[in-house]
């Protein structure tokens, strides 16, 4: 069994996913403020998640989260005021957190199955 998650500590996966989150706020900084790729953040997510594990994925969540922030406050946003902002990004934060776990429960139980039927076709 090929379980590459043992092998720590995993800095190029770090320092890919966030390059690829550096990459969307660029992306969140061109849209403009009307328009927020805030969905597309959960792909480095999700991926942290699945391949780093939960501490990786909260991680990135908060990069994300932070990248978000900046770019909104770079480019300005369209709430009325920042309080109603920091509460839309307090529950992106929720979404990004969940999306994290998720991917990395969904590993853990692929792996179970895996050890459960000592198969490597799951």
């Amino acid at each position: 069994m090929n379980n590459f998650k043992q092998k720590k500590p995993r800095y190029e996966l770090i320092g890919l996913l966030s390059l690829l989150s550096g990459a969307i706020a660029v992306l969140d900084i061109y849209a403009g403020s009307q328009i927020s790729p805030w969905a597309i953040y959960l792909l480095p997510i999700g991926l942290a998640g699945w391949l780093g594990g939960a501490s990786i994925g909260f991680g990135m969540a908060l990069l994300a989260t932070g990248f978000s922030f900046l770019s909104a406050s770079i480019t300005g946003h369209p709430l009325q005021n920042w309080f109603y902002f920091t509460l839309s990004v307090s529950n992106r934060i929720i979404c990004f957190v969940i999306v994290a776990f998720l991917s990395s429960y969904l590993w853990e139980s692929l792996e179970y199955l895996r050890k459960l039927t000592n198969s490597e076709k799951i």
